[in-house]
């Protein structure tokens, strides 16, 4: 028997690390590089403007409330086939750009409120502003940048336990891996694409994450470098730019931090509208301005304020 079968994929190696429950976002399910929520460069401090750790149930159930009226669907493997393309298509010039391009909800109203968007792409923050959309992203559109998928993201800081129980799935058959994330709350494309990622990290990671997995090596290292482990480096590197290309939302381009320490500078911002306005709120109405739908309120209820913000502290631009 080759052992290679029964390698767990990325999610399972994390099999020892505490398991989250739902909706439970606590300080205990986030990473730290000593008393900083991500790691420190030469010469700067930690900075002040942290992302929220923190989102109220009502917000999570709005984002999923949300229709998307032109999804990206995924019907081949990114990581073998170079031909490969999401459909439709994905804009190529734009994602040419990385994160100075963004992803936008431009959404519509029903009776007050908006129940369907769709996703669109923009070259910059500026031109989405400019178009009166939401920014929910920063980088181009991809499967996983639905408002459902950001639900899945702000619910499970740490996603091991189901990611453990959906990797072995996938293991024993493809379509029940997916249909593992898609019980877990992703969207179909975004479930597939889960599935890819983990696989392509179980083929080109195996012996530093065997290790990773066997002598329970921690996630990152002391302070104040918090060197990421080996595994997850690999990770990043074999799999992270198949990923971002295809998946396009992750958490740090949504503004979400996770249970592993992250450089300050690849964090970037989105401002996540916890508090949503009621549409049955009389100061919240849909209002014409320029010719698009915007609400009398200064925050967008769609949960992504477009307000640009340059970084993860101010003055600096984060990724």
């Amino acid at each position: 028997m080759r052992f290679y079968f029964l390698f767990p994929t990325f999610h399972t190696i994390l099999l020892f690390s505490s398991v989250v429950n739902k909706s439970e976002a606590t300080d205990d399910n986030y990473a730290y590089c000593g008393t900083c929520e991500c790691i420190v460069t030469d010469g700067d401090s930690c900075p002040s403007d942290v992302p929220p750790k923190e989102f109220t149930p009502e917000y999570v159930e709005f984002l999923k409330s949300l229709e998307v009226l032109n999804p990206y669907e995924l019907y081949c493997n990114p990581y073998q086939d170079d031909d490969c393309e999401t459909t439709p298509p994905q804009p190529s010039n734009l994602m040419a750009l990385g994160d100075t391009a963004a992803c936008g909800l431009v959404y519509e109203i029903d009776n007050n409120c908006p129940t369907k968007y769709n996703l669109v792409s923009y070259a910059s923050v500026d031109e989405l502003e400019s178009d009166g959309a939401v920014l929910t992203h920063h980088g181009a559109c991809g499967v996983c940048s639905t408002t459902q998928d950001l639900a899945v993201y702000i619910e499970y800081p740490n996603l091991v336990d189901k990611g453990v129980e959906c990797s072995i799935r996938s293991l024993a058959n493809f379509t029940l891996g997916v249909q593992c994330y898609v019980e877990v709350g992703y969207t179909e494309p975004c479930a597939t694409m889960w599935v890819y990622n983990g696989h392509h990290t179980r083929d080109n990671c195996l012996e530093v994450c065997l290790r990773f997995n066997f002598e329970k090596e921690p996630y990152s290292g002391p302070p104040p470098e918090c060197k990421i482990a080996d595994c997850l480096q690999c990770d990043e590197e074999e799999s992270g730019p198949f990923f971002q290309k295809v998946a396009a939302r992750s958490r740090r381009r949504s503004g979400l931090l996770s249970h592993i320490a992250r450089p300050c500078d690849d964090i970037l911002l989105v401002e996540h509208n916890n508090e949503p306005s009621s549409c049955d709120d009389d100061d919240y109405y849909p209002i014409e301005k320029g010719g698009k739908k915007e609400s009398k309120k200064g925050d967008n209820i769609l949960g992504g304020s477009s307000k640009k913000k340059k970084g993860y502290d101010s003055g600096r631009r984060t990724r």
